[in-house]
């Protein structure tokens, strides 16, 4: 007869949680086939079939398709190009002051195209936005013109170069 070692942790299996984990897969598995039914019979908005089971093949699902997500999304491209904030895929900080600007313009380009024809909470959350990312932008800015201005004042006190 063998003996385990006094050190290795005593696994204690509870019968009561197992049931409960089977009983908790076996109606994920009927919800997810209940999902891949509704979705197979459900077309998608442009009249194509939906694609079944997307989240069970470890897809991320993609959230609604809305103005205000496209508004944050264009926000947050500007925000990382300014490097106020890291990128999100590779954890770096970018810095493209060209792109931020053209991404500041594209808000404004909607705010503009779409006065009169947002909600309340709509016109709101994109000039909060707006706002925002117009703020870091002067912000930065200014902070770029700081350190052009100390090189420049650190170069004249070097002097000439012979």
């Amino acid at each position: 007869m063998s003996q385990e070692p006094a050190n290795k942790p005593k696994i204690i299996v509870d019968s009561d949680w197992k049931a409960q984990a089977e009983k908790e897969k076996e109606q994920l598995s009927q919800k997810l086939g209940e999902d891949k039914a509704k979705a197979a019979a459900t077309p998608a908005k442009d009249g194509q079939p939906a694609q079944p089971g997307t989240e069970a093949q470890g897809q991320q699902q993609m959230p609604k398709a809305d103005f205000l997500t496209h508004v944050a999304s264009v926000a947050t491209q500007a925000m990382i190009f300014m490097g106020a904030m890291r990128h999100p895929m590779t954890g770096e900080v970018e810095f493209d002051p060209v792109q931020a600007r053209y991404l500041i313009d594209t808000m404004q380009v909607l705010k503009d195209k779409t006065k009169g024809n947002l909600d309340a909470k709509e016109a709101e959350s994109l000039d909060g936005m707006l706002g925002e990312v117009k703020m870091v932008w002067v912000q930065v800015i200014q902070e770029l013109q700081r350190q052009q201005a100390a090189q420049i004042a650190q170069a004249a006190q070097k002097g000439p170069k012979a």
